[in-house]
């Protein structure tokens, strides 16, 4: 759609659509799957269009938002992270795809088969084979970065210029996910990368995560490790894209200075949590988020989560309500680094967790005639089980010997961690 808007009062003839809503509230989940979306902002922030492009519109707080939403599929064994992400994206063009489909045409054009579960070329190449009723309308080749603000810059275009998502390689070659939206402003001449919008084809992870774009970049976009054609390198699938006029540089990312919180659960239960709200307010401000509140009761987990990371700094998840904002499931979860006071991630989708955050929680239906001893603790690691920060853990005692209770009720002896 496109529009323009010449005067002040404008803004609320603009006809509804997919992407411009002019009279909507403020709200985080407003999609009909109840998932992570943009904002919308009352009359007093209205949206207002861009220069028409599909998919991006302008908040007159200087974010701009452009996406490209895809429907989101889960992988149905550990090692189709690529296939179910290839699904996705070909589903958002229009090709209806089986998971065993795409995985049998990445198999057939992998140049590397015995280093991956799914190599670049062979999921750019599943991308382009010839689907029907629909093919891409660009021709998606893999893409090696030397840097993972380069690869920043790709998605930026990818997004902003051809409304298309792209397909990213994470956690250093071990993942792959969809992003299909980006929140950026434009300062002097430059465009400044605020966050990522991520959907993970890993089953029990949030639907969908907002992702600062200085922890994407330092948490997410790592140089790969495995094979050789692409090692060291950082990686995405999809379109090539000229660089758009004005911009000719790289993008920037927004990065913010933080406070240390108090490093342990009962510290910040004697502090009351005002200091962890305090701070967390204010970073998710900068990065966006407004009107937000403390929980004031009611059911479910209503304050902050302590989890301990294994191997990584411990983080808080921190509930706020939105239970007055219409179209909303109630709230949303921030995920804060204590040791930096960053914001690491945002979702509304922690259902699959949430038996997890209750002190007094009874083991899942899946261990129930097991005689288990569940720890106090909740805990969180870089396993291939726990993408998301969201994604915690408790450590149990079968039988005397020590194990690892996730959320859907799957308990592991081994904890592998992989690097972060």
């Amino acid at each position: 759609p496109t529009a323009t808007a010449t005067a002040e009062n404008d803004a609320a003839q603009l006809p509804e659509s997919d992407h411009f809503h002019t009279t909507a509230p403020l709200t985080y989940g407003a999609n009909s799957d109840g998932r992570l979306c943009r904002l919308e902002y009352a009359p007093r922030r209205e949206l207002r269009p861009s220069a028409g492009r599909r998919g991006e519109h302008t908040l007159s707080t200087s974010f701009k938002e452009a996406e490209a939403r895809v429907k989101r599929v889960l992988q149905s064994t550990d090692t189709r992270c690529g296939a179910a992400s290839c699904v996705m994206v070909l589903d958002h063009s229009g090709s209806f795809v089986s998971e065993d489909a795409a995985a049998e045409e990445i198999d057939r054009n992998e140049v590397e088969p015995l280093e991956w579960h799914a190599d670049p070329r062979g999921t750019a190449r599943c991308l382009g084979a010839d689907w029907r009723p629909v093919r891409l309308e660009y021709h998606a080749i893999d893409h090696s970065f030397a840097s993972g603000q380069a690869l920043c810059t790709w998605i930026v275009d990818c997004i902003v210029e051809m409304h298309q998502p792209v397909i990213v390689l994470i956690y250093a070659g071990a993942h792959w996910v969809v992003v299909d939206g980006v929140r950026w402003q434009q300062e002097d001449g430059e465009r400044v990368l605020v966050g990522v919008y991520v959907v993970d084809p890993y089953p029990h992870e949030p639907s969908r995560l907002f992702v600062p774009a200085a922890v994407f970049l330092r948490k997410y976009a790592e140089a790969n490790e495995f094979g050789s054609i692409w090692l060291s390198r950082f990686v995405g699938v999809g379109p090539t894209v000229m660089r758009p006029f004005p911009f000719k540089e790289d993008v920037r990312i927004r990065s913010f200075s933080y406070s240390r919180l108090p490093n342990s659960s009962a510290l910040l239960k004697l502090i009351g949590y005002r200091v962890l709200y305090e701070q967390t307010i204010s970073q998710m401000n900068l990065l966006g988020f407004e009107e937000l509140r403390r929980p004031m009761g009611g059911g479910g987990p209503r304050r902050p989560v302590f989890v301990i990371g294994v191997g990584v700094s411990n983080f808080a998840l921190v509930p706020f309500d939105l239970s007055d904002q219409p179209e909303t499931e109630g709230s949303l979860w921030a995920a804060v680094e204590i040791e930096t006071g960053s914001i690491l991630e945002v979702t509304d989708d922690i259902s699959a967790n949430l038996e997890l955050y209750e002190r007094n929680m009874e083991a899942p239906d899946a261990a129930l005639d097991r005689d288990m001893v569940v720890s106090e603790d909740v805990f969180w690691a870089p396993t291939a089980l726990t993408w998301s920060r969201f994604s915690v853990f408790r450590r149990v005692q079968v039988a005397g010997r020590e194990a690892f209770l996730f959320s859907n009720g799957r308990l592991e002896l081994n904890l592998q961690l992989r690097g972060e």
